[in-house]
């Protein structure tokens, strides 16, 4: 915590010289040195628990309306229902006496372009020597691109005439290394992105896996084959909750490999299962082919 030296504390370091009232000042200055120390600490957490607070909003607000949930995540709550406003019969839009706002142009402007005209538009004449008879003006208004603004700090660096001694300038405390980023960059972290350009970055970085379909005809347009096989997995453990033993797991996974080759094959499940038990199992044609060179 910062303490202030009293008007008291003041004049005793004055009595006592310069080497006291220094003192002084150094004390006060590493105070100030640990406390933005930990302000700026503060204001790091303050940035992290707002990234978190937006984070758990937007989980909330998320519904099977407006992200991809199933209806079923939500629960008891029922869908909102339809607004029970009755139609005026009047056109949407502006009323006719309604005033109406809209842009205004500025006698002003920060920026102004000039479109020339070379050359005739009926004759193709050149142009490019006549002055303009006048001109037709439009105003965009629109923001200025965000940029980083780079601040140097430079300390001086000196030699005494008198002692032959170096002795450099401070740099503010809170510029301790040669780059790094500023208060304001620090609290405001890395930008949200909406969830429809996170779901656009992966697309971009995952192309070659998602278009795969387009070069390759094996590989399926959709996913339905792979959550098909894996869907009694995921009803078994709705259903009991888990495996009392790994051994179980591992049967039961080979069981619905086995009858899931089979379907894809075209196979009978109970005549497939019907083999298994007696001893000679299904095996697929090309695995049967891969294999044969082999016996």
């Amino acid at each position: 915590m910062l303490r202030i030296p009293s008007l008291e504390d003041i004049h005793r370091a004055y009595a006592q010289g310069e080497e006291a009232v220094v003192a002084l000042v150094m004390q006060v200055v590493a105070q100030q040195a640990d406390l933005l120390a930990v302000v700026q600490q503060q204001q790091e957490t303050i940035g992290r628990l707002e990234d978190r607070v937006r984070t758990l909003e937007d989980q909330l607000a998320k519904n099977s309306s407006n992200s991809g949930k199933p209806p079923s995540s939500v629960g008891l709550k029922k869908p909102r229902t339809r607004s029970l406003r009755q139609s005026s019969g009047k056109r949407s839009g502006g009323q006719p006496g309604h005033a109406g706002h809209t842009l205004k142009a500025v006698a002003d402007p920060d920026h102004i372009k000039t479109h020339a005209v070379q050359r005739c538009q009926h004759c193709s004449e050149s142009l490019e020597a006549m002055p303009a008879h006048r001109h037709e003006k439009r105003q965009v208004f629109d923001l200025p691109p965000l940029r980083i603004e780079v601040t140097e700090h430079q300390a001086e660096v000196k030699q005494c005439p008198h002692c032959g001694r170096i002795s450099k300038g401070q740099f503010p405390v809170e510029v301790t290394q040669p780059v790094q980023y500023g208060p304001r960059i620090k609290k405001r972290g890395r930008i949200k992105q909406s969830p429809a350009k996170n779901l656009l970055d992966r697309l971009h970085r995952h192309k070659p896996a998602v278009l795969a379909f387009l070069y390759d005809g094996k590989v399926p347009f959709d996913n339905n084959q792979a959550e098909r096989d894996v869907r009694m997995v995921k009803l078994k453990q709705k259903v009991s909750g888990c495996f009392r033993i790994q051994q179980g797991a591992q049967s039961f996974c080979h069981i619905r490999s086995y009858i899931s080759t089979a379907r894809k094959n075209g196979e009978n499940v109970l005549d497939v299962l019907n083999l298994a038990l007696t001893g000679t199992p299904f095996i697929p044609k090309l695995v049967g082919a891969q294999r044969s060179p082999l016996a």
